[in-house]
């Protein structure tokens, strides 16, 4: 293509997930045997800011679901978070989410004739099986 910039992104800096339900389901390793990975799978190759080598990095990776909330229904394809691994505050996720989609969608972006939000960020949480969500701003510093 006539766009193409040359990029080539270096082996370190490549995750390979399997995604269902338009989620995470599983995070392949540099171990993962091929024959393990079935012809049904969907499997996506993510280029992340840090290397996945680097054992101290300050940085972690948070997947990010995209979810109806009428519907209640995932949709799209997850991404990945860069986000501080230790006091990881509520604007340090909502910068990393508006570097990840803010040129697409900025967060603050109110459709005039509505007078609401185009979307909302929340967070879920999963302990013990039971998952708790509650909205990106409760957690804002």
């Amino acid at each position: 293509a006539s766009d193409y910039d040359g990029h080539q992104p270096k082996p370190d800096y490549i995750l390979a997930a399997e995604i269902y339900n338009h989620r995470v389901h599983l995070q392949y390793g540099d171990n993962t045997l091929l024959t393990s990975i079935l012809e049904r799978d969907c499997v996506v190759f993510y280029e992340v800011s840090d290397s996945l080598k680097k054992l101290d990095s300050d940085k972690i990776l948070m997947p990010c679901t995209f979810r109806d909330d009428y519907y209640h229904y995932n949709f799209g394809l997850p991404i990945y978070l860069s986000v501080p691994r230790h006091d990881c505050k509520g604007k340090d996720i909502q910068e990393a989410l508006q570097k990840a989609i803010g040129n697409f969608i900025p967060l603050s972006t109110t459709d005039p004739s509505e007078n609401k939000s185009l979307y909302s960020a929340s967070l879920v949480f999963t302990q013990s099986y039971s998952p708790t969500s509650k909205p990106l701003k409760a957690y804002l510093d």
